[in-house]
């Protein structure tokens, strides 16, 4: 069996209110992500979708549990990631690919051929 490059395992997100209540945004979830693989999560709006996302990306700490990158715990931003967002975020005048290059061309990044950039879908219904 190969080796994740990202894992949670029961991350959960969660915001506190009035005291002891809480509103529950992701509810416990493990999801592994390995090498040449395409994930797509898809789910109604208001789902949890972004929020995932960002905790798995390292963009958002998880309330619980943690991600771990190359099976190290992730702390911050990891630098080797980008998230593509919905339509209203992308470059109308850019392919799907060239949108994913933009923020590699923003830190002076290129992708050499062959191009081993790993994309996560979000699709809301």
């Amino acid at each position: 069996m190969k080796d994740s490059l990202i894992e949670a395992r029961q991350v959960e997100k969660f915001y506190s209110q009035d005291g002891e209540n809480r509103i529950q945004v992701i509810a416990p979830t493990d999801l592994s992500i390995y090498a040449d693989e395409i994930l797509a999560v898809l789910g109604p709006s208001g789902s949890g979708k972004s929020t995932l996302l960002r905790m798995m990306t390292g963009l958002s700490k998880p309330s619980a549990e943690e991600v771990r990158w190359h099976g190290q715990p992730a702390h911050g931003p990891c630098e080797s990631v980008s998230i593509v967002f919905q339509s209203f975020a992308l470059f109308p005048w850019l392919t799907v690919l060239e949108n994913v290059e933009a923020p590699l061309r923003a830190r002076s990044m290129t992708a050499e051929p062959p191009r081993t950039i790993q994309v996560a879908l979000k699709y809301s219904f």
